[in-house]
């Protein structure tokens, strides 16, 4: 006598059968979906890095391809693990729906992700300020974007804080950045006392200029193509690139002979200009009748 369950745990089986066989399957194709990705990635960044030159760009396209290969596996994995496209799409209007309702935060860091990625908002190595985060960023992620945090002041003074700033942040709030390639004004004041003897400041203003202009020479034989190329078109545009020093009177606080410092640097060396001229005020200020004013 046959047992009446004998029918239904032969399907029972076969269906069990079928889904380990879909498991096996889908888990084959995944491993060698991810390996293609990988191999992919490797082969496109050494294409890449053999035929950029900046650092900037390498970064910027390294990013670009991982985000493209990432989501390009996402969708193949979808495809592989739903059994059918139209199901694939009801299950990404399904998911969308969800997502919207309780991940929105997620989505806008996202999105911000995304318009970081493609218009080239910022890269890795870029200096920062955006609300109160400043800093340098170390790495742009899917969600947010990492910032080694430095002090205001001082461009290469690094707290040893690591910021983690979600992407949505370039869409709400306005931010400033420059990067390792740029040029920026250099533009100082340092003010001395009424008592001071003008004439050893009017003295010392053209020997700093000079002594300026020796030293940017120095920087400038160690800059990048990039450097070198935005030097020239500030030159086609007839922007004065040399340092220029000029002393003038000021009356508002704080009062006394001010000498004002301009000249292009790149934002890498405004640290290095920062101390040569401190060496040189410190100097002048130990060998002459003259002292600076007080905050």
């Amino acid at each position: 006598m046959n047992s009446p369950f004998s029918k239904h745990s032969i399907t029972d089986i076969s269906i069990g059968a079928e889904h380990l066989d879909f498991i096996y399957s889908s888990f084959v194709q995944t491993i060698i979906a991810i390996v293609i990705v990988i191999l992919i990635d490797v082969a496109l960044e050494y294409l890449v890095f053999t035929r950029v030159s900046t650092k900037r760009k390498k970064r910027r396209y390294k990013v670009y391809i991982r985000n493209i290969l990432f989501w390009s596996l996402l969708v193949f994995l979808a495809k592989i693990w739903i059994n059918g496209f139209s199901h694939l799409l009801a299950f990404i209007g399904f998911i969308s729906a969800a997502l919207t309702i309780t991940q929105k935060e997620n989505l806008l860091n996202l999105t911000g992700g995304l318009i970081i990625m493609w218009r080239d908002t910022f890269a890795e190595g870029d200096y920062v300020s955006i609300n109160h985060f400043t800093g340098i960023v170390e790495n742009i992620g899917i969600f947010y974007f990492t910032l080694q945090e430095i002090k205001f002041d001082r461009y290469a003074c690094r707290t040893g804080k690591v910021i983690k700033v979600p992407n949505s942040y370039i869409s709400l709030h306005p931010f400033e950045v420059y990067n390792y390639d740029n040029l920026v004004i250099y533009d100082r004041d340092i003010t001395f006392k009424f008592s001071s003897n003008i004439d050893k400041i009017l003295d010392f203003s053209q020997e700093l200029q000079t002594k300026l202009l020796n030293y940017v020479k120095t920087l400038e034989a160690s800059y990048t193509n990039d450097e070198k190329k935005e030097s020239q078109k500030l030159s086609l545009k007839k922007v004065s690139l040399l340092p220029l020093t000029e002393v003038s009177i000021q009356q508002s606080h704080p009062v006394g002979y001010v000498l004002n410092i301009r000249m292009h640097c790149s934002i890498r060396d405004e640290m290095k200009v920062n101390k040569f001229i401190d060496d040189n005020v410190m100097n002048f200020i130990s060998a002459s009748d003259v002292n600076l004013t007080e905050e």
